[in-house]
């Protein structure tokens, strides 16, 4: 990247013709790496040259800055001209980070459960944050006692995947979803709506934890079509939203963006 810095100055100062201050230009992404093909934020910081300046991108923008999603890793150029026609082009190299759990691996051995997640991609060293304060790869609980297991599995560079298994006391310890609701926006800065793939009206409870296993909201609810779930109280972070009923479980993530 250095070498790449430097080739891109020396071409500027090569073409400036009527600008005392010759133009400079540098690429800043905000994250860093796109985690799973999320948005980057690209902007062209200026200096030098005579305002105001235009701003052409590689990726069809005119703008200082430009949100781009790439998919795989890959360059994205921009050029600037200043009022008096001086050019500079910089690069950035967009990195893409993909990284996913698998499978959340149970090894039942009496009362007790190890649970193992398993997962692709990413950069190590890895991380795992369970919700239950746990931060080991695998662990270990009692099998009599129902409860739901989340665990983020993060990378060096921040991105990260989350899974949910929830341990049932009967005769399978079976794990039971339930695809008929389903959240959105996520991420959302304020409101979520729960809806569902059915006209049947179904009381819930429902629950929300931080990442550290704290409730934070439970309340029962019912509703046919769709429900609205005010989260202005929240601060940002992931949370998992449970709900459950006599006939099934479901998990969700939501990430809370004010």
């Amino acid at each position: 990247m250095k070498t790449k810095k430097i080739l891109s100055t020396l071409i500027c100062l090569l073409i400036v013709t009527s600008s005392f201050a010759q133009v400079s230009v540098n690429i800043t992404s905000n994250p860093p790496v796109s985690c799973n093909g999320g948005l980057v934020l690209l902007t062209a910081n200026v200096s030098g040259g005579t305002q105001p300046y235009g701003y052409i991108w590689s990726v069809y923008a005119t703008t200082k800055s430009v949100y781009v999603d790439p998919k795989v890793t890959s360059y994205v150029d921009v050029t600037v001209t200043d009022k008096n026609s001086d050019t500079c082009t910089a690069q950035i190299f967009l990195n893409v980070d993909y990284i996913k759990i698998d499978s959340i691996l149970e090894i039942h051995n009496g009362d007790s459960i190890t649970l193992t997640p398993s997962g692709h991609g990413g950069v190590p060293p890895y991380t795992y944050q369970w919700n239950n304060g746990q931060t080991t790869h695998s662990i270990i609980v009692k099998s009599t006692i129902d409860s739901t297991y989340c665990v983020i599995f993060s990378d060096v560079n921040g991105c990260n995947d989350s899974a949910c298994v929830s341990i049932i006391f009967n005769s399978l310890n079976e794990l039971k979803t339930n695809n008929r609701v389903t959240l959105f926006p996520n991420p959302t800065d304020r409101y979520i709506y729960l809806e569902k793939n059915s006209n049947d009206i179904d009381k819930y409870f429902l629950s929300i934890s931080d990442i550290q296993g704290r409730e934070v909201l439970t309340k029962n609810i019912q509703f046919n079509d769709d429900y609205k779930l005010d989260l202005t109280s929240f601060k940002n972070g992931i949370y998992f939203l449970k709900l459950q009923n006599n006939k099934e479980i479901t998990i969700h993530k939501i990430i809370v963006q004010q």
